[in-house]
């Protein structure tokens, strides 16, 4: 993004030079004196009150359009080299430097044709800023701001706009646009939330490879879509910054609104075919060697193509109807291993009178409550915990009076099933600054708990490596869950079940998750584990 701002410095002389004075040259450098510091200091007081300061310049620059263009170009290239520093005004603010630059350029080529690539060139720069910022706050589980989506739904409209009237715009700075603006809404279409940032990465990567063959374009209100339009439609209303764009399969009346349309019939049936491809692939082997592609970059086609065509379709994650909200608390356990152990052998899984501890930061408020999961929610300006996919332990805070009845056990609400005091994380998401939400699923029914221990390590049985495991049956196969990221294929094992003990292996992995794995496991051969 730093080299793609230095854009033609030939002509970018607008404004008046001799607006450059001391009041604005002098503050800037003591700025990049500080951002320089911060770099091998890092310190949090010294960078919040660095992001003040360049909040409060940005708005002096912005307040003044007879700066020049080059000087403000400097300005920001310096400021989005910082991009850990940006916050939701932040980066509305750096996109308002952005749009006001875009305008001077947008009036001087109403008299000379030679400025419109320009203009081309800053817009598709000013969106793939913003593209780069959405990515950034998705990765940390926040949305962008209204403030921000509006800025980039300026940018789009004029880039659009200039591109479908101009004949002679070079075809890269057009392409690069259209792409610029199609990432953009693609991303805010997807269901992010839901998907560790490493997921988010390989579902990127995976997107630009077929995002090139969208061409968006911009829809006034009660126009007539053209007839060569293919459907599905991506069309995002101008006027609704908060929602996502929508997905139809035909327009049969203009809309009431000013919208960016987007059609993606060629676009669809690309990923259709690349997820196909990748599937039967990975089933065969064979041709595996032949196509010369490895297993991760074709679970990368897989994960990347079916998000997408998800999102297109509307296909949400499964949520079912919400319960009501539970006068209760939660105290997640991160520690996969404990939480196990803790759900199990706990006397009924509700504590009335949590310590210290369990006010901490793990400690959330149930905002509501169902037979298959609960969210939770809270009220803190700290970080959100990045545990996507994560095997959490619950331990229920209720109330010494008017216990909550809860839907899953009637007969006796103070009594937690096991099983209700275990879940994963299906999703998170910072809903606004200070509120955070986690949505998690209950483990299934049918799970018991089990030791699995690992042969080897000498007499020593402190040697060996324990693990508690839970275990069920479901269509003849035996189903393991261990809390250890690490379990793989042919792994041999000692299960105890009470009095019972018999040796295993891992058949299958089914997933690997954050922090366990689930996996198909049958009897081993136990002449060959004792011979080891």
């Amino acid at each position: 993004m730093s080299a793609e701002l230095r854009l033609h410095p030939q002509r970018l002389e607008l404004g008046r030079a001799e607006l450059l004075t001391d009041a604005l040259i002098l503050p800037f450098t003591d700025i990049e004196g500080r951002l320089s510091q911060l770099a091998f200091s890092a310190n949090a007081l010294e960078a919040n009150n660095l992001r003040k300061s360049m909040k409060s310049y940005l708005g002096r620059l912005n307040s003044n359009p007879h700066i020049p263009l080059k000087f403000r170009l400097k300005v920001l290239n310096r400021f989005e080299q910082e991009l850990d520093l940006f916050d939701g005004e932040m980066t509305a603010a750096v996109l308002n430097a952005h749009k006001i630059g875009v305008v001077l350029v947008q009036e001087k080529a109403r008299s000379a044709p030679d400025y419109y690539p320009v203009l081309v060139d800053m817009v598709a720069n000013a969106i793939e800023l913003s593209v780069k910022l959405l990515r950034l706050s998705l990765e940390q589980y926040h949305g962008q701001s209204i403030l921000a989506t509006r800025q980039f739904f300026d940018l789009a409209r004029l880039g659009l706009d200039v591109a479908a009237a101009s004949v002679d715009l070079p075809a890269d700075s057009v392409s690069r646009l259209y792409k610029a603006i199609c990432n953009h809404e693609l991303l805010r279409k997807l269901d992010l939330f839901a998907h560790t940032p490493a997921m988010q990465q390989r579902i990127w990567l995976e997107m630009q490879y077929h995002v090139g063959l969208l061409t968006p374009c911009f829809f006034r209100q009660g126009s007539t879509p053209p007839a060569a339009c293919t459907a599905p439609l991506l069309l995002t209303n101008l006027n609704r910054p908060n929602d996502p764009a929508t997905t139809c399969t035909e327009l049969n009346e203009p809309p009431a609104f000013d919208a960016i349309m987007i059609p993606a019939g060629q676009f669809t049936e690309r990923l259709e075919m690349a997820a196909h491809h990748a599937s039967t692939v990975l089933h065969q082997p064979d041709m595996q060697k032949q196509a010369l592609h490895t297993e991760h970059e074709l679970e990368n086609t897989l994960l990347g193509c079916r998000a997408i065509l998800n999102a297109l379709s509307g296909e949400k994650r499964s949520e079912e109807k919400r319960g009501d909200r539970v006068n209760a608390r939660i105290v997640l356990q991160l520690d996969a291993a404990r939480a196990i152990r803790d759900a199990f052998h706990s006397d009924d899984g509700v504590e009335k009178k949590p310590t210290a501890a369990e006010n901490s930061d793990h400690s959330w408020c149930i905002a509501n409550l169902h037979t298959s999961g609960l969210c939770l929610e809270r009220v803190n300006a700290g970080a959100i915990p990045l545990i996507v996919g994560a095997l959490v332990g619950l331990q229920w805070l209720l109330p010494e009076h008017d216990a909550p009845d809860l839907p899953f056990d009637q007969k006796n609400p103070q009594c937690i099933p096991p099983l209700k005091r275990l879940g994963v994380v299906s999703w998170i998401k910072v809903v606004k600054p200070g509120e955070q939400q986690i949505g998690i699923a209950f483990l299934a029914e049918g799970y018991h708990l089990a030791v699995a221990v690992m042969p080897g390590g000498g007499s020593d049985a402190e040697a060996r490596r324990t693990w508690p495991v839970l275990l069920r049956q479901q269509e003849g196969k035996r189903i393991m869950i261990l809390p250890d990221p690490g379990t793989h294929r042919g792994m041999i094992f000692m299960l105890s079940q009470g009095e019972r003990h018999a040796a295993f292996k891992v058949s299958d992995v089914e997933e690997v998750a954050l922090n366990y794995t689930r996996s198909h496991i049958i009897l081993a051969n136990t002449t060959n584990i004792s011979s080891r």
